[in-house]
C-alpha cells in the first residue's frame, strides 16, 4: 500500500529542525496539555514557514514540510525528557 506521504515529514530529526523546534516551542509556549488539533495545525504551519526560511540560505533544495504528527511527537518526547531530568535533578 502506498500513501504518498514522505516519511521524513513525520519526524523532526536534523540539527536545524531540532533547534528550530526548540526555539519556536519556547517562543510560542507550546505545551501538549494546552494544544488542540487546530493548535497543532497552526504550529505546524508556523514551523514549516520558519523551516523554509532557515533552509533558504543553507541549502539548494527546499526542506520537506512537516506533518502535525511530527510536532505532536517531538513535543511529547521533549516534555517527557524534561520531566525525567527534573525528577533526577539533572539540569
Amino acid at each position: 500500500v502506498q500513501t504518498n506521504i514522505d516519511l521524513t515529514s513525520l519526524k523532526i530529526s536534523s540539527d536545524i529542525e531540532y533547534y528550530l523546534f526548540m526555539d519556536l516551542r519556547a517562543e510560542h509556549c507550546w505545551a501538549s496539555h494546552q494544544m488542540t488539533s487546530t493548535s497543532y495545525v497552526e504550529a505546524t504551519q508556523r514551523y514549516n514557514n520558519a523551516l523554509a526560511a532557515a533552509y533558504h540560505n543553507k541549502s539548494s533544495r527546499p526542506p520537506v514540510k512537516k506533518n502535525p504528527q511530527a510536532i505532536m511527537e517531538k513535543l511529547g518526547e521533549i516534555e517527557a525528557e524534561v520531566l525525567d531530568r527534573l525528577a533526577r535533578n539533572d539540569f
